[in-house]
């Protein structure tokens, strides 16, 4: 598995470019999506309708019904890259962006990623002073100033899953952190901060 996994990085990192082109299939919408290789996830398992997608980390996203069968055309191993949804109207909090296969979807998450899983992500140490959070990879994060209110319930140990920011700020801070670890009863109450990759140890 983590052979696998390392190619899923090597084929993100020759592909990764910023402001790439993906089709919503059920709307036909094109949507521009930066794709930091950072940020990018592999999916791990599929459910047989297109109902659902498991990623290495162990997280699993429940698909907007309209979209399911487009999902249907996604494969194991396909690189994944996760964005907030920028639209009230689908009920749906994130996108699923395909890099491999060049399209979207909607998705909710359902099941955090597993704890302390071999793919998964945690908070280490966190600088209030600096705004810095230090994840379990060795990787600093830089989270945007203003936000305090945003990360006050964060502690150490608490799953993060790396996302894309494509809205405010985001050639700036270009990622979001989402603390997957403040609800311990994994009712899908997410807490995200907008931030920037400072420096790996």
């Amino acid at each position: 598995m983590k052979g696998f996994y390392l190619l899923i990085i090597a084929m993100a990192t020759l592909g990764a470019v910023h402001g790439e082109q993906f089709v919503h299939l059920e709307s036909e919408e094109v949507m521009e999506i930066d794709c930091p290789v950072e940020a990018c996830h592999a999916i791990s398992k599929l459910g047989y309708a297109g109902d659902w997608i498991c990623l290495e980390d162990g997280s699993k996203w429940q698909v907007a019904h309209g979209d399911q069968p487009g999902v249907l055309m996604w494969s194991v191993g396909d690189v994944i890259y996760i964005t907030p949804s920028d639209s009230t109207l689908c009920g749906h909090e994130y996108l699923l962006v395909n890099d491999t296969k060049r399209t979207v979807v909607y998705a909710n998450r359902l099941v955090k990623p597993a704890s302390f899983g071999p793919y998964s992500k945690f908070v280490t140490a966190i600088d209030r002073q600096s705004d810095k959070i230090l994840l379990s990879d060795g990787t600093w994060w830089t989270v945007l100033p203003g936000e305090e209110s945003s990360w006050l319930r964060w502690e150490e140990n608490h799953t993060v899953i790396i996302g894309v920011n494509n809205g405010f700020d985001r050639e700036q801070y270009p990622f979001i952190l989402i603390n997957v670890g403040i609800d311990v009863f994994d009712l899908g109450l997410d807490e995200r901060v907008l931030a920037k990759l400072d420096h790996e140890l």
